[in-house]
């Protein structure tokens, strides 16, 4: 069993718009099963608003109603090994609703960059390690996900497909250095965009395009009907991803230095908006009580 549960206080002020304070709550709590060395179930209950999938956040408002919980995480992961002749397994394959299995840089957190750390994808999520070794280099691994969207009809329906090169390194005995290489491909996203006219709570922050031509900027109010409902995306999801993260040993457990930096490239973007870049540096970890 896992879990936490946190509660917090959180003010959102801005120029021209009403300050907002909100107190918030998030649960989460999960079970994960080892049956064998080659098979595992795993699942999770999250608090929040089951519209928002990028926060498990829960608002404490609405006269002391009772909140929701929704099923964040329910996969099962097979790692072939002795049961088809090899001594240790190699690769993975896992499927049903998981957290973002792709390798992303932290400096005490994580990148957010490209996926966020509460984003739970749908599908299918393979791992293969190509090369493990004691020297400088230290493992080479491919990741790859078969994500599924929105299910429609087979000509029509919107998922992602991505792979991700992953190297880790040594270069000296105090450091270790990871890199990183991706590329992922939303297919038929704009099902992605024209769900928001059936549901109307959930976030769309994109630009996006309606019937009659009218283009709605990414963080403006979006205010579609059944005359001129959303059409499409302005722009589409192609991303190339480029990331590292290179760990210092100080000689100090509870202080390493880490640093990091993450680079995306959509080649489907518009209006000259394509690039995105974050750098990262953090001392001390949050990883074991009293970090």
């Amino acid at each position: 069993f896992f879990g936490d549960i946190r509660v917090r206080q959180e003010g959102l002020y801005q120029d021209s718009v009403a300050a907002r304070n909100r107190q918030r709550l998030r649960l989460r709590f999960g079970a994960r099963v080892q049956v064998s060395e080659e098979l595992e179930g795993s699942l999770r209950l999250v608090s929040g608003d089951p519209n928002e999938i990028a926060a498990n956040n829960q608002t404490l408002t609405d006269v002391f109603t009772r909140k929701p919980i929704n099923i964040d995480n329910a996969y099962i992961t097979v790692r072939p090994g002795k049961t088809i002749g090899l001594e240790q397994p190699f690769f993975s394959i896992t499927g049903g609703k998981f957290s973002v299995p792709f390798f992303r840089p932290r400096a005490v957190m994580g990148s957010e960059l490209v996926f966020d750390e509460d984003l739970a994808p749908e599908g299918l999520a393979e791992e293969v390690t190509l090369l493990e070794g004691k020297t400088w280099l230290r493992s080479i691994k491919l990741a790859a996900g078969q994500w599924a969207v929105q299910e429609f009809a087979a000509d029509r329906d919107a998922f992602m497909v991505g792979e991700q090169l992953q190297v880790t390194m040594a270069p000296t005995p105090s450091t270790q250095l990871t890199l990183a290489a991706a590329d992922y491909y939303f297919l038929h996203s704009d099902a992605i965009a024209q769900e928001r006219n059936r549901n109307s709570s959930l976030v769309l922050t994109n630009s996006v395009v309606l019937r009659d031509g009218t283009v709605v900027r990414g963080g403006d109010v979006i205010s579609s009907n059944n005359q001129s409902p959303i059409q499409r995306f302005l722009g589409g999801f192609h991303l190339l991803n480029v990331g590292g993260q290179l760990v210092i040993d100080t000689g100090y457990p509870r202080w390493p230095v880490s640093l990091m930096f993450d680079y995306a490239y959509n080649f489907q973007a518009r209006r000259g908006q394509e690039s995105a870049y974050l750098f990262g540096a953090g001392v001390g970890q949050t990883r074991n009580p009293g970090d």
